[in-house]
Formats: structure tokens, C-alpha cells, sequence
């Protein structure tokens, strides 16, 4: 009997999940840069045309548009036409991301992020007038975690955190239900539409989702964990040409019904969320998959371009206010736009696509070059229109500040020729603030810039003066270098350091003299401080640069720096180092190149030669094995912060050592 009730309670069960709706999420996502042939938006309006039904969701690079007016015109004009209604309940396009260049958000500046949204929605309403842009999604893991407070600034309403069919580049974790709370760092809440907690990854996928259809098992599942209206969800990449997701003979859960994702939110959901999520950085569960070996390069060029950005619009700023010069609207326009498109998704994920010597590495090179030739242009002429002509035998030094706080550090100057060897540098209160002896024509002071503003300083030669014995009154008033026992001992008024030409230039000890000579190298563990190791696995397995001897010369020995270069190798690979410690600077500068023999291969051996999609084991997840710079600490109870746009993330993660049986990817911030 009990057997009876069972089966007639599992019937009736199904019977009701069969009735209820489910709905789907549809459209393109890609554009000119990537994927986008010459007369597909014609394609999309004949498959408009042919399925009355069906509403799309677009994540077009804006740029696109450009290209389809000038070579579809028919096709743009009948897709302009269709786009024209956005009242939510009737509209059958949304935009849902006008990112200039697709941005993984993530990866770059606060100050990018924002500029993906404004320079997009403005070129999307240059061909879309009536554009309305209400909720917020990608079919990448284009995510940070200070979204929301950034999309309610431009007046987005809804977000979705899926990206079910392309995984390559990572995805959000799976949590909640049908809605929940997107909690910004800022307290900032912004209505979600999550990857469900019930939303795995697809049996033998590393790259898709349960989620990226209406499948039976996805519907089913979602019903069952009380998600009273669960939506599918995949942005096709443009150039398919399926139409449709859901077309005859495609299966799946019916009835279903197309949506776009503010319809969705808005008359098709329980549209008040149940549940509130405050959402870490490393909740955005991300793995670049391909060419690694050039992403550092790429996060370089698209850092030192985000950099200079923003100092030349700040300089153009102070130009304008203080010398009323006129706005380099378009440079810095064209340097924005340019410097957008580095960031794209591919750029980091496929660097080496799209063939030889037209990779998406040569183009960041391309697109980073324009921004930094103009943002040059920009810098010299505000900096020009601020710096007035002063006396032919007085050297007029301006130190500008782009920061919005004070700033005192060290500034050095190429002296010209011709100017004897002794200078006095005086501010501009014509206080002298340093004598010095010229040492190879450059001069080292201490600058003190206001905020937002500049300061003007005064370099005129000067009469012989007695040279300082500053070896001899050391620690506090100069920095020295001194060669003890093989060794090299660097003293500033912050720290005492030994490196080891022995054991490869490594750091023996580091002590903070202003932290209660805090020795900070964990001299218990058998690395060394500031040593280079990896897995070669071509030539032996683990080498270090403390395996061999290196070679350690004095470029700078004070009063103000001391820079060392260190000569030494890495499984017969040779490195140089510059170490660079400035007197009243926490911070200590190191740079290094490294002279490869040959294609090194350096990190986990499994699957190094054929790569396998399905496998969850990568070894890219696991970065014990990688070429790595290693600082053990000798600091009890340590905590990882990480930071990410408009946000400081607490690291919750026991490790980052992904392998085997581990699905969940490495956070990168």
C-alpha cells in the first residue's frame, strides 16, 4: 500500500512541475573586434522576421555598429527599426551590456570599469537613441564585486550572474535561489538573478553549465529546490547560425517561454528577492585558460596605459583651472576608447588567436600604443602651460601631484651639462632644502607636492662644498651599502638588509628598524627571501636562482639610494635584478629580467603536451609548480587581502593549490 501512495505522490508531483513555466534567455553576444561577420545582423533580423516569438539579448561591442551601417546598411537600418521599442513588456532587443570593449571588469582599474559603461552607452546611443539600459549581463564571467554600485549609477535596475555556456574564462559561484540581494562592498543592493545553487557544471564539461538550456534535468532541479520560475540562459557567439536556441526538434522543458532579462525580472519572476548576498571578490571564480605565459605582459601594458590615462586627464584638469588651457577632448577620447578595447575578454584569454602577427596580444600592443602616445601629448602640453620661464643659470623643477592626497617622496633629475659638481636645490620659498655633490649629473631630494596641485623647486650651481662623511653617521640621517664576510649589508633609515651573492643575491635577513628590528625572513623555512623557483619540468623538475652563485655590484651607495644589481641564473637561464632601497621609503623597488634559453617549460607536467577539456584536473589551477618569486614571512597569524576595483576582499580560501577532484577555480584579483 505504502508503495501505491508513493508512486501516486510522485505523479502528482510531476504532473504539477509540468504545468508551471520556465523561461529562456536568448541573443549575441560578441562584435566586430571578435566574431562578428559582415551582414550577420541581416541574419538576425531575418530570424526575427521568421519568429515572432523569440526576444534576444544583446552584448555587442558598440564599435560593431559602425561597421554593420557602413557595410549591412539594410540589415542595420530593419535591426534599428526593431530595436526602437523598449517598453520592457513589448520589446523584443535588450541591450544588456554596452561595455566598450567587453571587459572581464575584474582585471582592471575602478576608473576602467566605469568607462567601459560610459564611452558604451554612449556609442550605443549614437546608433540606438531610444537604448534603455535596466539590467546587466554577459556570456563572460564579466564580473567584480563593486558592479553594483556602478551599474546604479548609470540606472541599472537588475543583474544576472550566469554565464552558462562559455566557462573557459570562469564563472560566478552557484548560490540562492530564483532572486537575490547583489551586495556591493559599499552596502550598495542590486536585484540578481544568480547562478542557482543547484546550477553544476554539466557531467564531462569544464565549460558549460546544467543551466545553458531549458533541459529537462535543469528545469526539473530548479522546480525541486523551489525556484518557482527558473530561466536558461545562453548569449550565442555571433556568427551562429542556429537562430533560435529552443527550435523544433532542440528538446527540452515545456512550456518555455522567451524573455529578455528585464521582462524576465519584472512580470515573470517572484520580482521581490528572498534572500540577500554579500558578495566577495572571490565569489567571481575565474581561470584564464590559454596562453598564460603573456598574460603578465598584457596586465602590464594595460596597467602602465590605465595609469598614465588618468594622471594626463588630471594634469589636463590643473592645466585647465589654473591656465585656463584648452580640453584634449579628443586624445584623451581616442586614448580611453583604444585603451577599453586592450581590456577585452580575448585579449586575455585567447591572446594568440586569430593568427599570426594579428594576435589579440599585437593588438593590446596596437590599442595600449595610441593611449600612451597621446596621454605623452597630453602630459607635456598641460605641464608646459603650467611651468613659467625662470632665470637661464636657475634649473625650475615642477613636481605635480595627481593624487588627491600630499605626497613627500624622492625625485631624481638629470643635471645639464656644464654645471660644475656642486648644486643647492631650494624651495619655492627659496629655503634651501639640500647641497649636494653631482654624482653622474642626477640629483636625489625629497619632494612635498600638495594634492591635485604642484610645487615648484629651484637647482642652481653652488660654491665647493665639504663633502659629508655620511658612512659615519649612519642609521639616521643617510642610506649606505657595506660589503661584510662576502656578504652585502644595505642600511636605510627604515631597514637593515643582507643578501647573499652565495646563494644567489637572495635576501638573508630584512629587519624593520621602526618596528622593533622585526626580523620579517622566516629563516626556519628552506626557501630563501626573494628567490626564483619553478617546476622545469623539460630539464629536471624544481630549480632555484639560490642554487647557484651570483654576482652583486653597486650601481647607487647614498646618501639618499642604494641600488644593487644582481647577475645570477635559474637552470641556466641568467637573470638581472635591480634592488632599489631609498631612504624614508617603505617601499623596496625590484625589477628583473630574465634571458631564456629556448622554450622553457616551467610549472605541471599533466597534460603539458595534449589538452583535455573534460579532465577537472588542470594544471594551471595549481601554481606550486609555476615560476614563482618567493617571500616566506615570519609573521604569525597572516592574512591574504586581495584587492579588486573599488574593493579590499579578506581572502577566505585555505589555499589557492587547485587539483584533482576540485572543481572550484582560482580567484584571480
Amino acid at each position: 500500500m505504502s508503495n501505491i501512495l508513493l508512486a501516486f505522490s510522485l505523479l502528482i508531483t510531476n504532473t504539477a512541475i509540468a504545468q508551471q513555466k520556465a523561461y529562456m534567455i536568448d541573443g549575441y553576444h560578441g562584435g566586430f573586434w571578435g566574431h562578428y561577420p559582415t551582414n550577420y545582423t541581416s541574419f538576425i533580423v531575418d530570424q526575427m522576421k521568421a519568429h515572432p516569438d523569440w526576444k534576444i539579448n544583446i552584448e555587442i561591442e558598440p564599435e560593431t555598429w559602425d561597421m554593420a551601417k557602413a557595410k549591412d546598411e539594410k540589415g542595420y537600418n530593419e535591426f534599428k527599426a526593431l530595436f526602437a521599442d523598449q517598453h520592457i513588456a513589448s520589446r523584443r532587443i535588450e541591450y544588456v551590456s554596452p561595455a566598450y570593449g567587453q571587459a572581464y571588469m575584474y582585471n582592471v582599474s575602478g576608473e576602467s570599469v566605469i568607462r567601459q559603461f560610459s564611452y558604451g552607452i554612449e556609442a550605443v546611443k549614437q546608433h540606438f537613441p531610444t537604448a534603455v539600459f535596466t539590467t546587466y549581463s554577459s556570456e563572460e564571467p564579466c564580473y567584480t564585486s563593486a558592479l553594483p554600485q556602478i551599474l546604479k549609477s548609470f540606472g541599472y535596475k537588475y543583474a544576472a550572474l550566469k554565464n552558462p555556456n562559455t566557462l573557459w574564462g570562469g564563472y560566478v559561484r552557484a548560490y540562492g535561489g530564483e532572486l537575490v540581494n547583489w551586495i556591493g562592498p559599499d552596502g550598495t543592493a542590486l536585484v540578481t538573478v544568480p547562478r542557482y545553487g543547484i546550477e553544476a557544471l554539466k557531467p564531462n564539461s569544464t565549460w558549460e553549465t546544467i543551466g545553458h538550456s531549458n533541459n529537462q534535468p535543469f528545469i526539473n532541479a530548479a522546480f525541486n529546490a523551489g525556484i518557482k520560475n527558473p530561466v536558461a540562459m545562453t548569449l550565442q557567439d555571433a556568427g551562429w547560425k542556429g537562430g533560435p536556441l529552443m527550435g523544433d526538434g532542440k528538446g527540452g522543458y515545456q512550456p518555455t517561454e522567451y524573455r529578455t532579462w528585464t521582462d524576465y525580472v519584472d512580470n515573470s519572476s517572484i520580482k521581490t528577492p528572498t534572500e540577500s548576498w554579500k558578495f566577495s571578490q572571490e565569489d567571481v571564480q575565474t581561470s584564464l585558460v590559454w596562453g598564460s605565459q603573456i598574460l603578465q605582459r598584457i596586465a602590464r601594458q594595460v596597467r602602465v596605459s590605465e595609469n598614465n590615462l588618468v594622471m594626463a586627464e588630471k594634469l589636463a584638469a590643473m592645466a585647465r583651472v589654473y591656465k585656463n588651457a584648452p580640453w584634449p577632448k579628443a586624445a584623451l577620447d581616442q586614448g580611453w576608447t583604444r585603451l577599453l578595447l586592450s581590456q577585452h575578454h580575448d585579449c586575455w584569454i585567447v591572446p594568440y588567436n586569430i593568427g599570426q602577427g594579428n594576435t589579440w596580444a599585437d593588438k593590446v600592443v596596437t590599442w595600449t600604443g595610441i593611449t600612451n602616445k597621446n596621454t605623452d601629448s597630453v602630459v607635456v602640453a598641460s605641464t608646459a602651460a603650467m611651468i613659467g620661464i625662470g632665470k637661464s643659470d636657475v634649473l625650475h623643477i615642477k613636481v605635480f601631484n595627481t593624487l588627491s592626497i600630499k605626497r613627500s617622496e624622492m625625485v631624481t633629475v638629470d643635471i645639464p651639462k656644464g654645471w660644475g659638481s656642486y648644486v643647492k636645490i631650494s624651495d619655492q620659498n627659496n629655503h634651501a632644502i639640500s647641497n649636494q655633490i653631482l654624482k653622474n649629473r642626477k640629483i636625489v631630494f625629497k619632494a612635498e607636492a600638495p594634492a591635485l596641485g604642484y610645487i615648484t623647486y629651484s637647482v642652481k650651481p653652488n660654491a665647493p662644498v665639504r663633502p659629508i662623511a655620511y658612512k659615519s653617521v649612519m642609521p639616521y640621517g643617510f642610506a649606505r651599502v657595506s660589503k661584510i664576510a662576502h656578504k652585502y649589508k644595505v642600511e636605510t633609515d627604515l631597514y637593515t638588509v643582507i643578501i647573499d651573492p652565495a646563494k644567489g643575491g637572495t635576501i638573508e635577513s630584512l629587519i624593520a628598524r621602526k618596528l622593533g628590528n622585526k626580523e620579517f625572513v622566516d629563516k626556519t623555512d628552506d626557501r630563501r627571501f626573494n628567490e626564483l623557483r619553478g617546476n622545469f619540468f623539460k630539464d629536471g623538475g624544481f630549480k632555484s636562482s639560490a642554487d647557484n652563485a651570483a654576482e652583486v655590484t653597486i650601481l647607487e651607495e647614498g646618501p639618499v639610494q642604494i641600488k644593487l644589481q644582481v647577475k645570477g641564473s635559474i637552470s641556466n637561464n641568467p637573470f638581472t635584478q635591480i634592488l632599489t632601497f631609498t631612504q624614508g621609503q617603505k617601499r623596496i623597488d625590484v625589477s628583473l629580467k630574465i634571458d631564456w634559453t629556448g622554450n622553457q617549460g616551467i610549472g605541471n607536467d599533466y597534460q603539458q603536451n595534449k589538452y583535455d577539456a573534460i579532465s577537472l584536473r588542470k594544471a594551471f589551477y595549481d601554481d606550486r609548480d609555476k615560476l614563482l618569486t618567493l617571500f616566506p614571512l615570519n609573521l604569525k597569524g597572516q592574512k591574504v587581502y586581495k584587492n579588486a576595483p573599488f574593493d579590499v576582499t579578506e581572502s577566505k580560501l585555505q589555499n589557492t593549490f587547485l587539483t584533482v577532484g576540485i572543481v572550484s577555480k582560482i580567484t584571480w584579483c
